[in-house]
């Protein structure tokens, strides 16, 4: 069968997979946390130039905060039409470096999809859209930007050039790990692709151009809005922040990975054996991990060592290195999928070893999926559970606002029982967080709910701290709201 051929039925086995991931519980999103605000509450106001220079999104990630309230609030309603744009621009993303990599004498494609596309360590970042729009998205200008930079090493036609220079400046401003993660790319494909010196510098203006402007903006977009102060950075305490990053990373690749696949596969396990429509899922992800397990054995499948193990550990800790710019060093299971197409490079040679055998190939790859998509049954369960609850219980604040709250003359306190806490498999920073975890997600969560900007600041409190708290009840609504059942 024709090269082409077998990866047209491999690239669309993992496309559904990808798609079977985020849309196993139906085409529906469940939105938790900044979703509200983004995508429910920074349409609201109207004129966006507010939103982008009085609230200063637009101070970091500029092409990201342009499209929250513009293109994905605009989805709100249904924004699983959103995450179904964002996974397919994700895929497309994958399969473009993919095929750089391929033109690097690096074919690694079927695992590379499987890791990058499907690892449940991933899901916070590549399904919940307050991070998807910016890394999923990001990621497929970087794969753009790179793959025409080969065709134009390739062809040296304009065409090529005008596509590759718009694409390079979009993957620079959605998230910083990724624009580390494209230079990387482009760099890779110059000093592999070409022989000459003078043409690899002449090929390397342009990122290094861009990166530079990057840097210049993030500079003056400090003084942009309320928020501009997050794009300021600086090297005080480096030493204590590359131990806080490599402590963080590591914790988060393995207790995290460990918790969201292993442990995750038998929560998702568990997860289908308890309806009908489980066992529907069972049998789904039974079928697409076997499908992908047999057009993905069929692809080619090599790695040289001397090429993959420097590209692919410059790829995993140098898209890392943005975060020691910032004050406090704060990674989350989001922050590390872009290092996963570093991690499948330097695990490469080995797998091209120990699976030279078709066969065994299939296998692992089929447990390979299959695992991952259990791992992903349980992380999407949980998002459910998270706004499921958070919904009810905001509906509830909703019927109980005063026209004082309505028409932004009081603040609101909400006191409930206890914390509210969903149970899942890895607990660690914000990942998957009731909006009653803070005042900005509850008040952001709130003025979706009613459409109403105008509301002030909306604080949930437990109720043994308002008992003690001194609190004036004439400029504050009291609402008191139902017990934690999900806890």
């Amino acid at each position: 069968m024709k090269t082409v051929n077998k990866r047209f039925f491999c690239d669309i086995a993992f496309l559904a997979a990808l798609l079977f991931k985020v849309f196993s519980q139906g085409l529906a999103y469940f939105p938790v946390l900044d979703d509200y605000i983004q995508y429910g509450g920074y349409p609201l106001y109207g004129d966006l130039s507010y939103v982008y220079l009085n609230i200063g999104t637009i101070s970091t990630r500029p092409f990201a905060a342009i499209l929250d309230p513009a293109v994905w609030g605009l989805f709100f309603s249904n924004m699983w039409v959103a995450l179904l744009i964002i996974s397919v621009m994700f895929f497309a993303g994958t399969k473009l470096i993919a095929s750089v990599f391929e033109r690097m004498d690096i074919h690694i494609t079927p695992f590379l999809y499987a890791i990058v596309l499907l690892i449940p360590l991933g899901f916070e970042g590549t399904y919940w859209i307050s991070a998807s729009s910016r890394i999923c998205v990001g990621l497929f200008f970087a794969g753009l930007a790179s793959y025409m930079l080969t065709k134009l090493i390739e062809k040296n036609k304009i065409a090529y050039w005008l596509i590759y220079v718009p694409a390079t400046v979009l993957s620079f401003g959605f998230y910083e790990s990724v624009m580390v993660l494209s230079a990387l790319l482009q760099l890779a494909v110059v000093l592999f692709l070409v022989k000459s010196n003078k043409k690899r510098l002449v090929y390397l203006i342009t990122p290094a151009v861009f990166g530079a402007s990057v840097i210049v903006y993030y500079k003056l977009a400090a003084n942009i809005g309320a928020m501009g102060s997050r794009a300021g950075f600086s090297l005080d305490g480096i030493g204590n922040k590359i131990y806080g990053l490599f402590s963080q990373f590591f914790e988060i690749l393995v207790k995290g990975g460990g918790l969201t696949t292993a442990k995750g596969a038998w929560h998702g396990l568990l997860i289908t054996f308890s309806s009908f429509w489980g066992v529907l899922l069972l049998v789904a992800a039974i079928i697409i991990s076997a499908v992908c397990a047999f057009w993905g054995a069929r692809e080619d499948f090599s790695a040289k060592a001397k090429r993959c193990i420097p590209l692919g550990i410059g790829l995993v800790f140098l898209p890392l290195v943005p975060n020691l710019l910032s004050a406090d060093v704060w990674l989350t299971y989001r922050s590390v999928v872009p290092v996963f197409f570093g991690l499948t490079l330097v695990s490469a040679p080995l797998f091209t070893k120990l699976l030279k055998n078709k066969s065994l190939r299939t296998a692992v790859i089929f447990f390979m999926v299959f695992l991952f998509s259990l791992g992903n049954i349980n992380e999407l369960d949980t998002y459910k559970k998270v706004s499921q609850k958070d919904n009810l219980l905001v509906s509830e604040i909703a019927q109980q606002l005063d026209n004082d709250v309505l028409s932004g003359n009081k603040e609101t306190i909400v006191v409930i029982p206890e914390e509210i806490i969903t149970p899942q498999v890895s607990y660690y920073k914000d990942h998957v967080k009731s909006v009653f975890d803070s005042d900005w997600a509850l008040t952001g969560a709130v003025r979706a709910k009613t459409k109403n900007i105008k509301i002030k600041t909306v604080t949930p409190m437990n109720a043994g701290l308002f008992a003690l708290a001194d609190i004036d009840t004439s400029s504050v609504q009291i609402i008191y709201i139902g017990g934690n059942d999900g806890k």
